[in-house]
């Protein structure tokens, strides 16, 4: 795959307002895929108990204003910025934005998988250390191929 130049990678926590149903999560990732496609923007969104944690990847400008949407987005809160920086290629290539309830996440997947059960994504460990946060999401999309 060649290089693609200006590509950056972010990566945030954040909750939700109330508790979303499968339907509103479904048409969430339904209208980000829509979006993402044509801005060039793949990543990871994972969900659990009114928490998110995504990765998003692509070039800096339609990054920067996913953020900016996501940010005054009224269903969140809490918005926390893990990781901003440079990347020289794509981890989540294949992700047009791939999505998993955490559900989905078994006990396998570690310290993610422990974050989320004890509600901790704003822990300061991942706060300290988001390149540890994305690694640990990159195992986990990685799994899953």
């Amino acid at each position: 795959m060649a290089p693609e130049p200006g590509l950056i990678t972010v990566a945030y926590v954040s909750s939700a307002t109330h508790e979303l149903s499968r339907e509103e999560l479904s048409q969430i990732l339904a209208i980000s895929r829509e979006r993402n496609a044509p801005d060039g923007i793949t990543g990871l969104l994972l969900y659990y108990d009114g928490n998110f944690i995504q990765v998003l990847e692509g070039p800096e400008a339609a990054i920067r204003a996913t953020v900016d949407r996501i940010r005054r987005d009224p269903r969140h809160h809490q918005f926390t910025l893990l990781l901003d920086q440079p990347i020289g290629e794509r981890a989540f290539a294949g992700w047009a934005m791939g999505f998993r309830h955490v559900e989905e996440i078994s006990p396998e997947d570690g310290e993610l998988y422990a974050a989320f059960q004890a509600g901790r994504l704003q822990d300061v460990g991942f706060l300290r250390n988001p390149v540890r946060t994305w690694h640990l999401l990159k195992r986990f999309a990685e799994s899953l191929t």
